[in-house]
């Protein structure tokens, strides 16, 4: 979401609570990875617009997980 003065927000909202093992199995189905694969890209995208390069996190270091099932 872009504010009246051209911040861009990513909002977030925990809907529920989940343990380490059920949150490796939503890592790897595909529409959790489409969804984290479009805040990286969104993120990318922004980023790269204003001129910035920078270190993205992985997958695994956003959504707290020891395994990486998406770049």
């Amino acid at each position: 979401m872009r504010d009246p003065l051209g911040n861009v927000w990513w909002l977030q909202a925990r809907l529920e609570e989940v343990d380490l093992e059920e949150m490796g199995k939503r890592a790897a189905q595909k529409r959790y990875l489409d969804a984290m694969r479009y805040a990286q890209q969104s993120l990318d995208h922004e980023m790269r617009s204003r001129g910035r390069e920078y270190d993205r996190p992985s997958c695994s270091a956003l959504m707290g997980l020891s395994i990486q099932h998406c770049s």
